[in-house]
Parts: structure tokens; sequence; C-alpha cells
């Protein structure tokens, strides 16, 4: 997997690159290349799952579903983490 550091409306972040197009994912951004490394270790097939998808659902929607909790609860978990999810 390749990181890009960017400026985005949240700041300067470390995102992801998707590999089939080579554009830069918002979802997810860390502060910490770090962090976001770590987020990917522990997602790597919803984040495959996602860069192949045409839908525009989020990241925490491929982690959970329609379960709207754990979605929450997803989001949450990674935000501790130093991660920004959707």
């Amino acid at each position: 997997m390749r990181y890009r550091y960017e400026k985005t409306v949240l700041g300067w972040n470390y995102h992801v690159v998707n590999e089939k197009d080579n554009r830069t994912m918002f979802h997810p951004n860390a502060k910490e290349l770090k962090n976001l490394k770590r987020f990917c270790a522990a997602n790597k097939d919803i984040l495959e799952e996602k860069m192949e998808s045409e839908s525009n659902y989020g990241l925490a929607f491929f982690a959970c579903g329609y379960d709207g909790q754990g979605q929450q609860d997803f989001i949450e978990y990674w935000d501790k983490r130093g991660v920004s999810v959707f």
C-alpha cells in the first residue's frame, strides 16, 4: 500500500493512495503515518473492497454494513487511535 502526505480541508494528513487509479483516498487519513499504517494493516480487505467499488459508501459501511451503531463504534474506535474514518 502507498501513502501520500497532502493538505486537504482537514489540514496536512497522510492518506492512502488507490493503486488502481493512483488517486488519493480522502478517508482514511491520519496526522501520523504509523497510525494510518496500523489502520491499513488491520483493515486491508475493507480498503481493497472500497478501492474496487464504484459506490459512494464510506469505509465504516464496508466494515459494518447497515449497522449504524456498528459504523459509529468503528469510526470512534479509530478516531481514538488517530485515524479519521468515514
